[in-house]
């Protein structure tokens, strides 16, 4: 998957309402996983504990 090329705004979007409908888990580790590398904290939001 090619999350690099999202723009920051999208892929906020995208995690956002990924959390909202509730979709798959790994769907959503993924994205919080790109929002991490790109070093972007949402408030009120944290890394899931494994």
């Amino acid at each position: 998957m090619y999350l690099h090329s999202l723009s920051l705004d999208s892929l906020i979007k995208a995690y956002l309402e990924a959390i909202e409908l509730e979709l798959e888990e790994e769907f959503i580790e993924l994205l919080l996983n790109e929002l991490i590398r790109r070093e972007i904290l949402i408030d009120g939001l944290s890394e899931p504990t494994k």
